[in-house]
């Protein structure tokens, strides 16, 4: 399962299983329990800005499927240490030179990862129960996928730098897991959508 410190939002990857996306579910309704019948302060420009995330997000999740396609086809294991470690560093580096916070920038896009690598781990296991066999065609990973993501992530730096100063407000977890489910009310993996959003939970 993925473990969430109670102290920090760090991750810890491992296999899923149906304890982790249960684990996930509850982070995503505790963090939703207030009903919120106003936006609670927030500007229409700070929802806004709210929306543009939760949909770059949601952008970079889909690619998931892409990806468990291709290690399906090659037999790649999900776990790519090496270009996570890749990924997080140049991430990590970008956020610097806007002055975001290093352990949120880490922590959000370690968890961008860790969500895409749930949504794999549920897609290959689903497969192998039907007995899948190749998927023809099948984007490549290295040529088709990882350029794209490539593009994706300055676009998700963008959005974290927009909403990272909205967080001061206590209601900011709530009213944006709220703006999740009226922009994807019926999103396939809500509890992948929830640990990607997890990392913005309140200080």
């Amino acid at each position: 399962m993925y473990a969430i410190s109670a102290r920090s939002s760090r991750f810890i990857p491992t296999r899923p299983n149906n304890a982790s996306l249960l684990l996930c579910l509850l982070f995503w309704l505790a963090g939703c329990s207030t009903q919120i019948t106003r936006q609670d302060g927030f500007s229409p420009e700070e929802i806004d800005k709210m929306d543009r995330l939760i949909t770059v997000v949601v952008e970079r999740l889909d690619v998931a499927q892409d990806v468990a396609k291709s290690k399906w086809n090659t037999k790649k294991p999900i776990q790519d240490p090496a270009r996570d470690l890749t990924v997080i560093d140049a991430f990590v580096s970008k956020a610097a030179k806007r002055k975001l916070n290093p352990a949120l920038t880490k922590d959000f896009i370690s968890a961008q990862i860790e969500a895409s690598k749930m949504i794999q781990y549920q897609l290959h296991r689903g497969w192998s129960q039907q007995h899948q066999t190749s998927f023809n065609p099948a984007p490549d990973l290295l040529k088709d996928i990882r350029p794209l993501l490539d593009r994706i992530s300055p676009q998700l730096l963008d959005a974290l730098d927009e909403v990272a100063p909205l967080r001061g407000n206590p209601s900011f977890f709530a009213v944006l897991c709220q703006r999740a489910k009226v922009l994807f009310p019926d999103y396939a993996y809500p509890a992948a959508l929830a640990l990607a959003l997890q990392p913005l939970r309140p200080y």
